[in-house]
């Protein structure tokens, strides 16, 4: 069906050149039949948000973010067993989820197994202007997707001035540049989420690098 209503479209819109890639591959989609306009933000909304949350102290009270659906192509439980090694020896960090989904009860049941409860905090679905001020108000972004095309929760978190951290997967490596403005990882591994969760604590000065930079 999916190929049927692709092939009878007169052009088609791509996030990322990593699907446009994926179409002509698997679906046989001419080149000319395709373009490439990524996911955007709200230029206005971003800078009002920055506005409201201004002159944030970085460094001392440590806050993780993590927005998407709480489903099993965005692995959300992989944060949670990185931030679990993570909590071991960083004592002053916080994560704090935003989103809902299926995984949610098994999330609970892992927080609290882990004993985190008063680590990391599940918000669940919230409006758009609430989930920018979370991330506006957070040290550093994480996604642990393992199948993505361009998230437009990491081109808000970039745009709001965050440190990311977002694995190797999707259009996610056109936005994200490992090592020059972000973190990439490898998908369905904790512990390369923690080890870069790590090298971010333990260095303020490549954090604020990277803050004045998006």
């Amino acid at each position: 069906m999916a190929k049927n209503l692709l092939h009878s479209a007169s052009h088609i819109i791509a996030v990322s050149n990593e699907i446009k890639d994926l179409l002509i591959r698997e679906y046989g989609i001419l080149t000319k039949s395709i373009s490439v306009i990524p996911n955007g933000y709200d230029d206005e909304l971003v800078k009002q948000i920055q506005t409201d949350i201004a002159d944030q102290a970085i460094g001392k009270n440590i806050t993780l973010v993590f927005v998407g659906g709480l489903r099993s192509v965005k692995d959300p439980l992989t944060l949670i067993d990185a931030f679990m090694m993570l909590s071991e020896h960083q004592k002053n960090v916080q994560l704090h989820i935003v989103g809902d989904g299926d995984l949610r009860l098994i999330i609970e049941r892992k927080i609290k197994f882990y004993g985190l409860q008063d680590r990391i905090t599940l918000h669940g679905y919230l409006l758009h202007g609430n989930v920018l001020r979370i991330l506006s108000s957070s040290d550093i972004f994480v996604l642990t997707s393992v199948e993505e095309g361009l998230p437009t929760s990491l081109i808000e978190a970039m745009a709001l001035g965050k440190a990311v951290i977002a694995t190797n997967v999707g259009g996610i490596p056109e936005v994200v540049k490992d090592g020059m403005n972000g973190i990439l990882v490898s998908p369905k591994s904790p512990k390369s989420v923690s080890e870069a969760l790590e090298k971010l604590l333990t260095n303020l000065e490549l954090r604020k690098k990277w803050l004045k930079q998006q």
